[in-house]
């Protein structure tokens, strides 16, 4: 990301953040510059090559980072090519959804021009999970059982945690707010503005994650009030961030019938509750699987071949004839 908000800086170019993986080197990625290649978001991007009648389909987090899923991709001991599929607009080009329902409607565009009739193999890391799921619906509708689904720390907004479980989690989060302060009042300490934000002209992040839930997804502002919103992006990818975020406050999770794979890392996510204490109402046929790391480094190094072993042995378990 520095790297992006360097060369937008120096040059008024904001180039796509999955840029590195058409333009790998310094000297490719200046090329693209000039001639434009390098300004285009592609909608499917290879992550590892393989057998392309057994493609596999990855759903970055964040705002489409499919760097986060590199490790992965590598360590799966899986024949197939695996691709990676982040959210529009990263180009600035647009279209712009508000709904994790359109972005469905366009993955599944994609991965039917690429892979026409099946099987189908989707796995979603954090919020791509969601865009993962509700494309594993409308694929069920015409495939039924040739849809396996692999979910990966994947959460659900605040606004949708029954009040068992989000009063807890918003105590906790107070009450160890407040520890911080006092060790930082005892170590006579004074927090830091974030860097960035001031420089960019982007809006810093607003309020605190116990109002969160009771703010209206459609006002304007409300991907600044997000627990996850950062600041100091480029400005497609800032873009496309305010949208995620709206995304996740109007989705209304409901029940999907088919098989799910749902890995859970030891670690968690600090802004978000544990996913069986939401999801098991709406994925009556869930099998949890509890990696280790948390959210951010289960998806790197060791842990995350430790994560692609046991990705490995369920998509093997549901290949057609296994």
């Amino acid at each position: 990301m520095q790297i992006l908000l360097d060369i937008w800086a120096a040059t008024g170019v904001d180039l796509p953040v999955n840029v590195f993986f058409e333009t790998p080197t310094i000297r490719r990625m200046a090329a693209g510059m000039r001639d434009g290649g390098a300004l285009i978001a592609p909608d499917l991007v290879l992550l590892r090559a393989g057998d392309a009648s057994t493609p596999l389909f990855l759903f970055p987090g964040h705002a489409g980072y499919l760097i986060h899923l590199i490790d992965l991709a590598h360590a799966l001991d899986y024949p197939g090519a695996i691709y990676g599929i982040a959210y529009s607009g990263l180009d600035g080009a647009g279209p712009f959804y508000d709904r994790f329902e359109q972005e469905a409607e366009r993955a599944v565009r994609i991965i039917r021009q690429a892979h026409p009739a099946g099987p189908f193999r989707l796995v979603g890391y954090s919020i791509g999970g969601i865009t993962a799921l509700e494309t594993a619906r409308l694929l069920r509708r015409e495939f039924g059982d040739a849809v396996v689904l692999g979910l990966i720390d994947t959460p659900q907004n605040d606004h949708s945690w029954p009040y068992r479980v989000w009063l807890p989690f918003i105590a906790r989060k107070v009450a160890g707010g407040l520890r911080r302060r006092i060790r930082r009042a005892l170590a006579r300490t004074q927090r830091e503005d974030s860097p960035g934000a001031a420089a960019s002209g982007q809006p810093r992040r607003r309020g605190t994650q116990l109002g969160y839930r009771f703010r209206d997804p459609r006002d304007p502002d409300y991907p600044f009030y997000s627990p996850y919103w950062a600041d100091g992006h480029t400005p497609n990818y800032t873009r496309v961030g305010e949208h995620v975020c709206r995304m996740k406050g109007l989705y209304n999770p409901s029940r999907y019938d088919g098989k799910v794979f749902f890995f859970v890392s030891a670690g968690g996510d600090p802004l978000a509750c544990h996913p069986q204490q939401v999801w098991p109402k709406y994925l009556p046929d869930v099998e949890w699987i509890g990696v280790p790391g948390n959210h951010i480094n289960a998806m790197f190094g060791r842990r995350a071949a430790r994560l692609a072993s046991e990705m490995s042995d369920r998509l093997k378990r549901s290949a057609p004839g296994a």
